[in-house]
């Protein structure tokens, strides 16, 4: 019998890990795209450039930081996604019960822009972000002003977003649930763009929320009081 080499038991460990990550991923939720002809991804991290639809897609399910742009002339274009990944509440024991909220920190900006006056469409641009919860969308927008249409074309003015948006949880430790991160920026006759960062708030002490796509976030330390007379001591 031939003794197994450092080279094939780290291959063999590497096919094993490789096989572990790509079973668990598939238990994680598939997340929706509008970047023909991919409409759907269960990656954790997804890079893309949509022609057919004049877009640009990011979404970076491990850190929580998503972005998405659009332009077009007349015909338009746009950058849209729902991120989903399944969160949990761990740290407690199972089953005890918490309310947390997401909360998504966006900002985004329109671009003026103009369109023919016989073109399909009128020029706009919009931003919009939020969460799909319990197959409820909870979204912000902002459009651009439409500011004048005067001898061959319409012309918009630029808008801009600097928000959060949150979304209270109620769940169990130990029990997963659904979230989805969702990004609009659609704009003819300019361009639009919007980035989103998700974070959590209200973890009870102790408590961290770990994520099928491998998201993870404790709850604050709180730091220690310290007296006046301590203070004294440690600076004599």
């Amino acid at each position: 019998m031939h003794a197994r080499t450092p080279l094939f038991t780290a291959a063999v460990v590497f096919a094993i890990s490789m096989f572990v990550a790509t079973f668990a991923r598939a238990q994680c939720p598939s997340s929706t795209l509008s970047c023909y002809p991919v409409t759907s991804s269960q990656q954790a991290i997804i890079d893309l450039v949509c022609p057919n639809d004049g877009g640009v897609i990011h979404i970076n399910l491990i850190t929580g930081m998503f972005s998405a742009s659009g332009s077009g002339s007349s015909h338009g274009g746009r950058g849209e996604f729902t991120a989903m990944d399944r969160y949990t509440l761990s740290g407690l024991p199972a089953g005890t019960p918490a309310t947390i909220t997401a909360k998504l920190h966006l900002t985004g900006s329109t671009a003026s822009g103009c369109v023919p006056l016989n073109s399909t469409s009128w020029p706009q641009g919009t931003v919009s972000g939020g969460f799909y919860y319990s197959g409820t969308y909870n979204t912000v927008s902002v459009s651009s002003p439409l500011t004048q249409c005067s001898g061959a074309s319409c012309c918009t003015g630029p808008a801009s977003m600097n928000q959060d948006v949150t979304r209270s949880i109620s769940c169990l430790a130990g029990q997963a649930f659904d979230l989805g991160t969702t990004l609009f920026a659609g704009a003819s006759g300019g361009g639009s763009n919007i980035s989103g960062t998700l974070t959590f708030e209200s973890l009870p002490a102790g408590a961290s929320i770990v994520s099928c796509q491998g998201f993870t976030q404790s709850a604050p330390v709180a730091a220690n009081a310290t007296s006046w007379g301590k203070l004294k001591q440690i600076y004599r």
